[in-house]
Formats: C-alpha cells, structure tokens, sequence
C-alpha cells in the first residue's frame, strides 16, 4: 500500500462505536482488553523478527491481525499482514523499517483512542 493512501486513510473509533451499537461500556471493554494484548504482541513480532523465525513471526502477526482488525485498523492491518506473509514464507530479510512502521500505526490508533476516550 503507497503512503499516498495511508495518509488518505486516518483511524478513527467511530466504526468501532458504531459497531457496538455506540456503547461507550463495551468500548472501554475492548480497548482496555487490546491496550494489555498489543504490547505483548508487538514484542512477540520483535522478538521473531530479530530471531529469525519465520514460524513464529508469521504466527504473532496472524493473531495480531486479528486483534486489529477489530479495530479495523487498516494501515497497521496492511504493515502486519506483510509481516505474516513474510514470516509464512520464512523470510529471514525483514527489513527494520516495516515493523517500525507498524509501531508508528499503532502509537497512532492508541493516540486517537487516548483522546477519544478523553473526550468521552
């Protein structure tokens, strides 16, 4: 995916509101579940990366796909399904800068979350 259209493509936790039928209580719910998960997620994704082990990156980044697909974080969604691809071929030249920018993604959905959640 170009820059161009991640830029175009910003996330917002309205579609995730709107697909709990706006309650605020299940909201907090999932975000509180995900915010203890990703941390530990991306630190699996890290740790495969830096080990080499295609077996266990594609697994880590599987399960993390999944969690933000919740989200329906599409530009972390599309850094961390390259990285599952990657780890399914057992690709061991992953470049730095792809899990860098997944980290980028996610700060991004926590910060918007954080000030959604402020607000509300």
């Amino acid at each position: 995916m170009s820059e161009d259209l991640k830029s175009e493509r910003e996330w917002t936790v309205q579609p995730v509101l709107n697909g709990l039928d706006g309650s605020m209580d299940d909201l907090r719910q999932l975000y509180e579940i995900w915010q203890r998960q990703a941390p530990q997620l991306l630190g699996e994704i890290r740790s495969a990366i830096e080990q080499g082990d295609g077996r266990k990156l594609e697994i880590a980044a599987h399960t993390f796909k999944g969690s933000l697909m919740i989200l329906n974080a599409e530009n972390a969604i599309a850094s961390v399904a390259e990285l599952e691809s990657l780890g399914r071929q057992k690709s061991t030249a992953i470049d730095p800068g792809l899990f860098g920018q997944l980290e980028e993604e996610v700060a991004a959905v926590v910060q918007s979350f954080d000030a959604f959640m402020r607000l509300h």
